[in-house]
């Protein structure tokens, strides 16, 4: 039998309280998987927000996860160490300008096989697109995908950022960094292609208007069905 645990919280208080979203399901075999998303407000004269997404695999066989608008995670099996099973996790880190709200929504998981064995609710910390969020010079967007907890190994970093001024005109600059060891097929913001390991792409145009935050998703396609979906932020492109 399946149960599915939902912990929720309401909208931000004070960013001194514990404001982590958990989810996992469990059932006669134990635990199968635990989720968390925890935000993070950074003060300045332009506030900055920092949403952490943690995703644990505690079955014996690699899993793929499902979350709406695209969030997409595979997680290798489970390792032994001594008597104790150790789980597999991954990591999402994203940054943003704009204030953060809950959500509830589906996840679904699977064997790599595509045989679908469940689904479920999970709250999550997403952007509030109530106000629009114009552009600052020197203003960076960030997401990373992790492998293991958020002070694990980096993977993959996406960079959005916007330098110049009004009278020189403004530089957009996307940039995508590949710290693996495997090359990686990529989809973000516009941009496509496959970066090989240890290597960067970047993008860059010019122009003479601010735009503002634009919602993302990266996916991230490593091979032999290692493929990810994570929220990734960038500046609009300059129409």
């Amino acid at each position: 039998m399946l149960s599915t645990l939902l912990t929720a919280a309401l909208i931000l208080v004070t960013p001194t309280e514990d404001m982590t979203l958990r989810a996992g399901s469990s059932g006669g075999a134990g635990t199968r998987f635990e989720f968390a998303s925890t935000p993070k407000k950074e003060d300045g004269p332009t506030p900055k927000y920092t949403i952490t997404n943690t995703l644990s695999n505690f079955r014996e066989r690699p899993y793929r996860y499902d979350f709406e608008h695209g969030q997409t995670a595979w997680i290798a099996a489970t390792t032994r160490k001594g008597d104790a099973t150790i789980p597999k996790s991954v990591t999402a880190v994203r940054t943003s300008y704009r204030e953060f709200t809950q959500h509830i929504g589906s996840i679904t998981w699977a064997k790599t096989n595509g045989e679908e064995e469940g689904a479920g609710t999970a709250g999550q910390w997403v952007e509030s697109n109530a106000t629009p969020v114009r552009v600052h010079p020197g203003a960076k967007l960030e997401a990373k995908l992790i492998d293991g907890g958020p002070t694990g190994k980096v993977l993959v970093r996406c960079v959005s950022e916007v330098t110049g001024d009004k009278d020189k005109g403004y530089a957009y600059t996307l940039t995508i960094e590949n710290l693996s060891s495997d090359a990686v097929s990529f989809k973000w913001a516009g941009l496509r292609g496959r970066i090989e390991p240890k290597k960067t792409l970047t993008k860059s145009e010019s122009a003479t208007i601010l735009t503002t935050e634009q919602s993302g998703v990266a996916t991230l396609d490593f091979g032999n069905k290692r493929e990810f979906g994570i929220r990734a932020n960038f500046w609009d492109r300059p129409k």
